[in-house]
């Protein structure tokens, strides 16, 4: 758009070199010589229309090379904040639900799919395991949904507590 502008400011200050140049005059004389009311109106209107655009194309040149120098200004890097060291172990009776799907040979994205959708019952909380996190596990009811969504599938790999049966303390729940 601005090399637009430009060109149409240029093309009209050559007209006006031009016109100067034909009479040695001023605008009064062109006027009075050869040029009517009209076409003076005319030509004025589309100067002055055509440095009210270069000017607010020059003040939105200003306000983005503004921008640009505030985007290319060095920034600090931020550090990756790390986790609270109060988180404890996974509690005994939890297992992370996607070692168990690997365990069990059975996708984690199916697994994930069937959780998000409360066809498993996972358990939500903060466990440090080795050298990483998990905030999902399965208690022993989501181990017995589980098995239910996933031991008729091709591929499923039976580990030594399958089918995975709620112990009855944990079934009146």
């Amino acid at each position: 758009m601005y090399k637009l502008l430009a060109e149409r400011l240029d093309t009209l200050e050559n007209t006006i070199q031009d016109v100067s140049h034909e009479s040695s005059g001023t605008l009064t004389e062109i006027y009075a010589s050869s040029a009517s009311r009209s076409d003076l109106a005319e030509l004025e209107t589309r100067l002055n229309s055509t440095e009210g655009l270069l000017a607010k194309a020059l003040e939105r040149i200003d306000a983005l090379e503004a921008q640009v120098t505030l985007l290319q200004a060095p920034r600090r890097a931020t550090k990756a904040q790390k986790p609270p060291d109060t988180t404890e172990a996974l509690p005994q009776g939890l297992i992370a639900w996607r070692a168990f799907a690997n365990l069990h040979m059975c996708s984690q994205t199916t697994t994930g799919r069937y959780i998000e959708q409360g066809m498993i019952h996972i358990v939500r909380g903060k466990w440090k395991i080795d050298n990483g996190y998990v905030k999902e596990a399965l208690d022993a009811a989501g181990r017995r949904d589980f098995w239910v969504q996933f031991h008729t599938n091709k591929g499923f790999t039976s580990c030594d507590d399958c089918p995975h049966e709620i112990p009855p303390s944990e079934s009146t729940s």
